[in-house]
């Protein structure tokens, strides 16, 4: 009895629950120290090679390397120092593949080795390591820049540009310098639209700037006809600095054919125009351009320009003009009209006046290129509603006519209101 007694206390305090929870738990907190201790090793291990990497001198780059030697950052830095430092390009190598060889997802490492293979003159080595940088981040511009540039230097211009274009994909910013290095070492329209330039209207259009700001006539006009082949729509704001190149150029009969063509651009464009009159939006429904051969508008001190929604002859809206009582002799408002040499046109508007007191009132005028007066309407004073003003001249050489306000007696003080609506200027 007295044996079996012992024994059944001996297993009861072998399964007691006490027992059994402090064997486990004390190993687990033995086991949870010793991961914390290694845990603030390895942090004051990586701190210190982070410190002596940062101390730039190659034996506190050697020592970081040693203390972690897995990290291929350290290794990389150690392979930068021996090529500019040291200038031997045999040592960085040497690191820059072991930096590779520990983490060969780096695009810089592989650059850097390209670097140093170009130094010692290995074109083949180079390009593989110019090629394994593009593989391990394809979309990255500053890669593609020093793919491009590799490109240029081994004669490969179509790979230079095609590597240009994802530049300009990822970093428009630097659109202006691509395209720069790319007409400069190509010069072909058509391979940089083709290669280079994105496949979309925005950088089509930053191209077509480019050129025209370097007085690319002929390449400008390929990159022209090329946008339409394009068939994406822009807004029409886009070409205003293209139409007003060949403007400035005297290619007036050009600039008016592809102010045309602006409508295949931008689908709200077309109905500016009608067949028949040569004056754009001349109901002034639709939003001011301020260039091309839409109005322009130049602020005075002495007329307030807006327009009118709430009065107007038809439409929707009217040009209202609001003198202030100071002289005035040009209001500011301007349309450039692209006409055939010594023709006839009749231009006609509808225009109202409130309270306009001066001696000399505003008119509708009609000038050349260089501001010479070729015909004017009769002034308006007083009050008057809506009514129909018209005019007629010839162009004579002109192939671009202006639509302007005048007034006779610019110096004279002039009050009141003044509004104009539906203009046309057409052929007889």
């Amino acid at each position: 009895m007295a044996r079996m007694a012992a024994t059944e206390a001996m297993e009861e305090a072998a399964i007691h629950p006490r027992f059994k929870r402090f064997v486990p738990a004390s190993v687990l907190l033995s086991a949870w120290w010793v991961l914390i201790a290694a845990l603030i090793a390895w942090a004051i291990q990586t701190r210190r090679a982070d410190l002596l990497d940062q101390n730039g001198d190659e034996a506190s780059l050697r020592k970081a390397s040693r203390i972690e030697p897995l990290n291929a950052e350290h290794v990389h830095t150690l392979g930068r120092y021996a090529l500019f430092q040291g200038q031997d390009a045999d040592e960085a190598i040497s690191n820059y593949r072991r930096a590779v060889t520990l983490n060969p997802h780096i695009s810089r490492y592989w650059l850097d080795l390209a670097g140093a293979y170009q130094v010692k003159g290995d074109v083949a080595l180079q390009q593989s390591a110019v090629e394994r940088a593009l593989a391990a981040y394809p979309t990255n511009p500053d890669v593609a820049w020093e793919a491009a540039n590799f490109s240029i230097l081994s004669g490969d211009v179509t790979k230079a540009l095609q590597h240009f274009r994802t530049v300009m994909t990822h970093d428009p910013a630097s659109t202006d310098r691509a395209l720069e290095l790319c007409w400069k070492v190509s010069g072909d329209v058509d391979a940089i639209l083709s290669e280079a330039v994105p496949s979309d209207a925005g950088s089509y259009f930053q191209f077509l700037d480019f050129l025209t700001d370097r007085d690319e006539p002929e390449a400008a006009q390929r990159v022209w006809l090329r946008l339409q082949e394009l068939k994406q729509s822009a807004p029409a704001q886009l070409a205003l600095p293209y139409i007003q190149f060949l403007m400035d150029r005297g290619s007036i009969s050009e600039a008016w054919g592809a102010w045309k063509q602006l409508a295949q651009l931008d689908p709200a464009f077309g109905h500016r125009m009608t067949p028949e009159n040569l004056m754009v939006n001349g109901g002034f429904d639709d939003q001011i351009l301020n260039g091309g051969f839409d109005w322009r508008v130049q602020p005075k001190p002495a007329a307030r320009l807006a327009l009118d929604e709430f009065t107007f002859h038809s439409g929707r809206r009217s040009l209202l003009i609001a003198f202030n009582g100071l002289p005035v002799d040009d209001v500011g408002i301007e349309q450039r009209m692209a006409v055939q040499p010594h023709t006839d046109y009749e231009l006609s508007a509808f225009v109202r006046a409130e309270d306009i007191e001066s001696r000399s009132g505003p008119r509708l005028a009609i000038t050349n290129a260089e501001g010479a007066l070729l015909a004017w309407t009769d002034d308006s004073l007083g009050t008057v509603n809506w009514q129909q003003e018209s005019l007629r001249v010839n162009s004579g050489n002109a192939r671009l006519l202006y639509f302007r306000v005048l007034r006779q007696a610019g110096d004279s003080p002039i009050k009141g209101r003044f509004w104009i609506d539906d203009l046309q200027l057409v052929a007889r």
